[in-house]
């Protein structure tokens, strides 16, 4: 569920920078209307993308049964120093 929820929160992103660039670029007073709406929709829809992932990682959904074990790997015993001191 966490993946779910970061993948779109990413692809929501895209547009929201794209639809902040037309405003500043477009001059025509209808679609700089529209693309303002439209810019205001695609960030409550970001947002409301990112609090739903945070939310579902700090749920823990985002452990799979599949994911791969961590590692660790043990000290070494004795000093660990350099070779022909």
């Amino acid at each position: 569920r966490g993946r779910q929820t970061g993948i779109w929160t990413a692809l929501s992103f895209g547009p929201l920078v794209f639809s902040g660039y037309l405003i500043q670029a477009v001059t025509w007073p209808l679609l700089l209307a529209v693309l303002a709406w439209t810019h205001l929709g695609l960030g409550v829809a970001v947002t409301a993308a990112f609090l739903g992932h945070r939310v579902a990682v700090s749920r823990g959904l985002r452990k799979r049964e599949r994911a791969l074990k961590v590692l660790t790997v043990a000290p070494e015993v004795g000093g660990g120093g350099s070779p022909g001191r």
